[in-house]
């Protein structure tokens, strides 16, 4: 949770437009790796959902979903 800010761009006011905006920002996000090995992973799938409350003339609410896999490699610390 947190703040976002927007700018170069065109928001609805009561005045007219301005152009950057502060808006609550909420992100979530969660994966799912299949260990093959002590340093080696699959990432089957993550997910990531920001939502955020800019101004635009309608709900005022934009919900941003983001999925992905990928390979992962562990670098183990010294001890």
């Amino acid at each position: 949770m947190g703040q976002s800010w927007g700018f170069d761009s065109y928001f609805p006011s009561p005045s007219g437009v301005q152009t950057d905006a502060i808006s609550f920002a909420l992100h979530v996000s969660g994966g799912v790796d299949l260990g093959l090995s002590r340093h080696f992973a699959v990432r089957v799938l993550q997910a990531d959902w920001l939502r955020t409350q800019f101004p635009n003339a309608n709900t005022n609410v934009q919900n941003n979903l983001g999925l992905s896999a990928g390979i992962v490699f562990r670098i183990p610390q010294g001890r």
